[in-house]
């Protein structure tokens, strides 16, 4: 096994104790360590292999596509490609987690697309998808420092991926509150028109990547947030354990906002920019395929299946 692959089984491992809330329970940590070893080390090698791709590649989209059509989930859906714009760009996502960035980096098709991202020691070990990635924290300084770069890469006609909640939120499939989240955004597309004003901000919602019916570990949690921590690890488990592909991946590109209709009004830009995002997730939801809009149990789907992409 090599120092990459080591390192990211560690810190996946870590991960996992974290996301059931046993990082002071050293007995119950050391059980999972023991009990999913074997996935986690299975994960570290499926990334690594993905971390060397992009380093081949030398770009995000193909292959995040590849990857996703090889594992994980049995089929990715796009809607909307026409409202991806050419020139400086910022995509402004919802996040429900898991394979959520593998499924706009695939959708987006765009070979020059950096991605602002929370920093985490996970994503700084795969050391060629990190040079696609504007790293923030909680350090003002350094936050600074992103947002110069997000700005400067705008300014030389680069795309940009952005998820304002700085958080993982609600699948809009799972829960009537994606909405509601998106609703608590901070602003950050006043920043964006007083530096970068030739910019094209594209609303982009994502959803499909948690599966409905959560494993009863992840229901026995006291909170939401706490249950679908939960279920998100244990649905990866799954995945990778015993190649389950329980969903099927949907991005839709809303109409790009021009930051010149806005000279008059600049809050309207935030304003209309959640508003846009909100209708996409209802129109989303509204053209769910029957199958997929049944009942949980009909949705989900543990077993392997063959992966397609269709666009819409």
């Amino acid at each position: 096994m090599t120092v990459q692959r080591e390192q990211l089984t560690a810190i996946a491992l870590n991960d996992l104790v974290a996301s059931f809330g046993w990082e002071d329970r050293p007995l119950l940590a050391a059980a999972l360590h023991w009990l999913y070893r074997r996935p986690a080390e299975t994960f570290a090698g499926h990334m690594a292999e993905l971390d060397a791709a992009v380093g081949d590649s030398g770009a995000l989209c193909e292959p995040a596509r590849d990857f996703l059509d090889a594992r994980y989930v049995s089929g990715l859906e796009i809607a909307g490609q026409e409202n991806i714009p050419s020139g400086p760009a910022l995509f402004v996502a919802n996040h429900p987690g898991l394979t959520d960035t593998l499924a706009l980096f695939a959708a987006m098709g765009r070979d020059d697309l950096k991605v602002m991202a929370e920093h985490r020691p996970f994503l700084a070990t795969l050391t060629h998808l990190a040079t696609h990635l504007i790293f923030v924290d909680s350090n003002l300084g350094r936050r600074a420092l992103a947002v110069q770069a997000m700005v400067d890469h705008l300014r030389a006609g680069g795309a940009v991926l952005t998820f304002p909640a700085g958080r993982i939120e609600a699948d809009p499939d799972i829960h009537d509150s994606a909405i509601a989240e998106i609703a608590q955004w901070p602003d950050m597309t006043r920043l964006v028109a007083r530096m970068a004003p030739e910019t094209r901000i594209v609303p982009v919602a994502v959803r499909g990547v948690i599966a409905a019916k959560p494993h009863w570990l992840a229901r026995i949690k006291r909170t939401a947030s706490e249950r679908d921590k939960r279920a998100a690890a244990l649905q990866l488990v799954a995945m990778v354990a015993h190649g389950a592909r329980p969903t099927t991946a949907r991005v839709r590109f809303g109409t790009p906002l021009l930051i010149a209709d806005f000279a008059q009004n600049i809050e309207g830009l935030h304003n209309t920019l959640i508003a846009r995002m909100g209708q996409l997730i209802a129109d989303g939801r509204a053209a769910v395929p029957t199958a997929l809009a049944a009942t949980p149990e009909e949705r989900l789907d543990w077993r392997p299946a063959n992966t397609g992409v269709v666009i819409q």
